[in-house]
């Protein structure tokens, strides 16, 4: 016996040992385990269940090789690991896309492993739940590819086609069927595939496939991660219990906004929110991604030079730009709201919490170790005098200036003009002005 422990509360009892050994294709080492439901008045055992585990660590470097889309290594249970495998079709002569036996299956994966083969990519097909078992005994990884389908579903069929919201509906079913079927297998690990070869296109198909499957689960269409500041510091609750999408939205952040800071996002479906300003977020800007556009719509975000014309809660009517894609806008002074279009919209936003520098530092380290990026000082210090809108350039780092002045003493200056809150009132300050 490796270890044992029990508990008499709801929580989970961690059973800890030296002697776990970690699965691998080299080495796949299966654990016995048993788990019973015990009286303690009566020192009886009213169940039990028996059943088998593995550990492993998929992990990937943390600095992006050198490689045209930036990528990054593989690492399995914290090494290298070179995969080397087959394209698996799943066809048998006498039964198709069916496996004849579970026979069949077995001598299949035995003749790829004496083959030299550490892996297998199962495409456009889901096996039964006994091939990834054997999987996990014969020592083979596996890439999982989506089913194919195109969309198509019975009863509906190629009334589906091309129309987005039913494909929508038919890949969370999959998707549904995938997390149930293949989630126990430690050769089968669904985060595998965010931790390669990837680009920016790439993450962000993957953020979206991760979160159809959580769309009909969002209250009121928002979903919250990463640092909360409210009454108390913590993570949000999603954080710890959407482990993959956090990982695939911090990095898609990342990579579209390279050296940007964020401590919390979100995700919007279908967002129809008034024009406001977010007076709880720091002066950085705020950082969006639209995974699922809809057609004509966007984030409505206030400008001088805008050629959209919003009516305010105030009454007044303000002329706006309607920003797509991925872009950044000062959502602490600037208006912004919801803009309407056609069809299913899910946003990724995130932002800085305005009281982040209070932030515990064992909670902040965690939230870092998540993926997330803390501002520096200088940009904390910038965004307090910039303004990030859909007319607005970035401006060069403080730290850019090359001219030292003394204390005290005056420069000249040119006029400068700033933006205020109210895009409308625009003023010039100029002249002298003296160094602190």
């Amino acid at each position: 016996m490796i270890a044992e422990g029990g508990g008499s509360t709801e929580a989970a009892e961690v059973v800890g040992s030296e002697a776990w050994e970690l699965w691998s294709p080299t080495k796949p080492t299966l654990h016995m385990a048993k788990l019973s439901l015990c009286s303690s008045a009566r020192s009886t055992c009213n169940d039990s269940v028996d059943f088998k585990f593995s550990l492993r660590m998929i992990s990937r470097t943390a600095e992006p090789l050198q490689g045209p889309k930036g990528e990054v290594a593989l690492l399995l249970n914290g090494e290298a690991f070179l995969q080397s495998g087959v394209l698996y079709q799943a066809y048998w002569p006498e039964s198709l896309i069916t496996p004849p036996s579970e026979e069949a299956m077995l001598q299949d994966l035995r003749s790829i492993k004496n083959s030299g083969f550490n892996m297998v990519r199962v495409h456009a097909a889901v096996l039964p739940a006994m091939f990834y078992h054997f999987c996990d005994l014969e020592g083979l990884l596996v890439w999982q590819d989506f089913p194919a389908g195109d969309g198509r579903a019975l009863p509906i069929w190629d009334a589906a086609r091309g129309t987005l919201e039913l494909i929508l509906e038919v890949r969370v079913l999959a998707y549904g069927y995938l997390g149930r079927t293949l989630r126990p297998s430690p050769a089968m690990d669904p985060d595998t595939d965010a931790l390669l070869c990837h680009g920016k296109e790439d993450v962000v198909q993957l953020c979206l496939d991760a979160v159809l499957p959580l769309l009909s689960q969002i209250p009121e269409g928002v979903l919250t991660f990463g640092l909360c500041s409210r009454v108390r510091f913590g993570l949000h609750l999603p954080t710890r219990q959407h482990s993959r999408l956090v990982d695939l939205c911090t990095l898609a952040l990342r990579q579209h906004f390279p050296g940007e800071p964020f401590l919390a996002f979100k995700i919007q479906y279908n967002p129809q929110l008034p024009p406001h300003r977010d007076c709880q977020n720091a002066h950085l800007p705020n950082l969006a991604i639209e995974l699922l556009p809809a057609a004509e719509g966007g984030t409505w975000v206030e400008s001088s030079h805008g050629s959209v014309a919003v009516e305010c809660q105030d009454g007044r009517v303000r002329w706006g730009t309607v920003m797509t894609g991925s872009y950044r806008f000062s959502a602490r002074r600037l208006l912004h709201s919801s803009y309407p279009g056609h069809g299913i919209r899910v946003l990724l936003v995130a932002w800085v919490p305005s009281s982040w520098q209070r932030c515990p530092t064992l909670l902040m380290q965690e939230v870092l170790d998540l993926g997330f990026v803390a501002p520096t000082p200088s940009q904390a210090q910038r965004a307090k005098e910039s303004i990030w809108g859909p007319h607005t350039c970035w401006q060069p780092p403080i730290s850019a200036a090359t001219v030292q002045w003394g204390r005290g003493q005056l420069k000249p200056a040119p006029p400068e003009a700033i933006e205020l809150e109210d895009s409308e009132d625009d003023v010039v300050i100029g002249a002298l002005t003296e160094c602190m």
